[in-house]
């Protein structure tokens, strides 16, 4: 699942850099609001209900604003109750209250890329 869409950064090597040369405003964070996500995992969740986890295929979920992030964890934690990963974590946007608040959510791991001089 996805939450967010963008990337500020333009990495030579990512496949974002398409994105972002066929559109100039995909390197604007958007994502919806929490209640809709919420919804929708409700939605998921009503027609699979074996569903045991969610992965979050979505790097730059952890660039959100924080208020987002402690309103996701609150939520998602007493809606859906399930664990979650974040795949393809940014590392410039890792604070310690972000992870923090997801961990209280359900986050049980992240997968962070290295990304040295070359943005």
């Amino acid at each position: 699942m996805f939450w967010s869409i963008s990337c500020p950064f333009k990495c030579t090597y990512c496949g974002n850099t398409k994105f972002i040369g066929n559109d100039k405003s995909y390197r604007v964070f958007r994502s919806p609001s929490v209640e809709l996500l919420i919804r929708e995992f409700k939605m998921v969740l009503a027609h699979h209900p074996h569903i045991l986890t969610n992965v979050f295929h979505d790097h730059s979920l952890i660039a959100l604003p924080s208020q987002s992030l402690e309103q996701f964890s609150q939520r998602f934690r007493e809606k859906i109750g399930l664990p979650f990963c974040v795949q393809g974590v940014i590392q410039y946007y890792v604070r310690a209250n972000n992870l923090e608040n997801l961990l209280g959510g359900g986050l049980n791991r992240i997968r962070i890329g290295i990304r040295i001089g070359d943005q």
